[in-house]
């Protein structure tokens, strides 16, 4: 075998990433030995680990020298990562800093490099941790589309997850759900971090109670109430103005009573204000025993249900769960969720079920309007019109708690329970290494307190004011009872009118 076709060898190996160990004859009884080592610009190559005697005249090489491949990236002897990330705190906050030429990043509009520095984030300190145990340096990257991505049905891959498809980021880590379909461009690590989904909408707002007083009772209650009352009045006339006694028989005729009165008076006893009448027979007895005790739960049922009405707010029927979108487009919303994520990637794939209801509730024929860049611009929309963001919950809830967690409000019922892995290039030699450090990060229970750490630096910045709602049942002001002066407004203009048709009758 000759040395050309030697070197050729050993570079495919190195290039796959196998161990390789070589030794080289120097005498007949004196061998070099060479193993991979890991430089610190990342480039794997031979490194002499020490000398061989067959004779045994000289200390064998220790086996430390031979450690298996995968063990080599315990230490990186200080190489640098090319890390692809998106701006998404609170899980990886970037921020960038000035253009400088010669150092490669994100492409900027004027053609320089971006360089980007990490902030803070769950994420971000999944990474410290990982570079001060296994002696690295990152360096931060972001794609131009600013999209997590995925591979394409044209074979492209998009986003994140495209720059460590190509290898041109050697992980990638920002919230990444773990996807079938990216798996077959990428190798992720053990899922660090689960959570779910859930519906992101403006706090519902409180109900008009112009008509407040008419809420106790639906529609058809009230035609009820009102059919009664009107046909009390001739049965009350039918049973006091009896036929006449039979020949021969005297009989006291009942006091009469005109119909009006009759009305008037049985229409008195819904607002409790007793009843002048005075029935002498058992018929007119047993009618007003019954109409009394309705109008005592007609009455009862009213005041305790507009009490409770009046005193505690009531808001619109709210967002809760994925049946309450199509109800929520009819009454103008909009759907949206994040570009390219692996949420559009669910309900774009839905074969059946409620996935590909919901997918058909986006607005595919302006997608701007459905599908976003960034979740920030979620929350915008959220505030400035009728939108339901799908979005993430930890996300969700710390962006709202930035702008005032009581402008939003969250589905009650989540869904997709998804992981979050650190993507590495396929055959990555150093990802045993990673999952064996986010292992022992989970068990220890530092990854929830990197996420609490999160959460508490909004606790500290934001307001915690309710905006003054006060706790327990509010007074009962004039907005409560308009609709009750409304209807006084209508008596008297109802009376005036009636006042000025009988004068011009009289003068007719």
């Amino acid at each position: 075998m000759t040395h050309g076709l030697i070197s050729r060898q050993i570079e495919n190996l190195l290039q796959e990433g196998t161990q390789v160990v070589l030794v080289v004859r120097r005498n007949h009884k004196n061998y070099s030995i060479f193993s991979t080592r890991v430089q610190a610009n990342g480039e794997v190559k031979l490194h002499r680990s020490g000398t061989w005697d067959p004779e045994g005249t000289s200390p064998p090489t220790p086996l430390s020298s031979f450690t298996p491949f995968g063990d080599l990236y315990r230490d990186f002897g200080g190489r640098e990562l090319v890390v692809a990330a998106n701006d998404n705190w609170p899980f990886f906050g970037v921020e960038e800093v000035e253009e400088v030429e010669g150092v490669e990043g994100v492409e900027g509009e004027e053609g320089g490099a971006k360089r980007l520095r990490p902030t803070s984030g769950i994420d971000v300190s999944i990474m410290e941790a990982l570079k001060r145990s296994l002696n690295f340096t990152y360096r931060v990257v972001s794609p131009a589309d600013g999209k997590w991505g995925g591979p394409q049905p044209d074979g492209t891959v998009t986003g994140i997850i495209g720059l460590v498809a190509r290898r041109e980021a050697d992980i990638a880590i920002c919230e990444i759900t773990i996807t079938g379909s990216r798996e077959s461009v990428v190798d992720f690590t053990w899922p660090y971090y689960l959570e779910s989904v859930t519906l992101v909408s403006r706090a519902p707002a409180p109900k008009q109670r112009t008509f407040a007083v008419l809420w106790p009772f639906t529609l058809e209650v009230w035609l009820c109430i009102i059919f009664s009352t009107l046909a009390v009045g001739p049965v009350m006339k039918g049973v006091l103005l009896a036929p006449p006694s039979p020949p021969g028989v005297s009989a006291p005729l009942p006091r009469p009573f005109p119909l009006h009165a009759l009305s008037f008076n049985f229409f008195r006893n819904l607002v409790v204000q007793g009843n002048l009448l005075r029935v002498k027979g058992w018929p007119g007895r047993f009618v007003f025993f019954f109409w009394y005790l309705f109008c005592f739960y007609v009455y009862a049922l009213y005041s305790g249900t507009l009490t409770a009405v009046l005193a505690v707010p009531a808001f619109e029927r709210p967002i809760n769960t994925l049946n309450d979108l199509s109800k929520a487009k009819e009454n103008g919303y909009t759907i949206g969720t994040i570009q390219d994520s692996s949420l559009e990637f669910i309900f774009k794939e839905a074969k059946g079920g409620i996935y590909q209801e919901v997918w058909q509730l986006f607005d595919h024929e302006d997608r701007t309007r459905s599908f976003l860049t960034h979740p920030d611009l979620g929350f915008d929309k959220i505030q400035s019109e009728k939108f339901v963001f799908v979005n993430p919950e930890l996300n969700s809830k710390i962006r709202a708690a930035q702008r005032g967690r009581d402008e939003f409000y969250f589905g009650r019922q989540t869904f997709y329970p998804q992981g979050y892995g650190i993507a590495c290039y396929s055959g990555a030699p150093f990802l045993g290494v990673f999952n064996q450090m986010l292992g022992r990060m989970i068990s220890a229970g530092l990854v929830n307190k990197w996420a609490q750490d999160e959460v508490q630096k909004v606790s500290r910045t934001s307001s915690t004011s309710r905006k003054g709602v006060a706790g327990g049942p509010s007074a009962i002001t004039l907005e409560h009872l308009q609709a009750a002066f409304f209807i006084l407004l209508i008596g008297f203009l109802v009376s005036l009118l009636a006042l000025v048709v009988e004068i011009v009758a009289k003068k007719i």
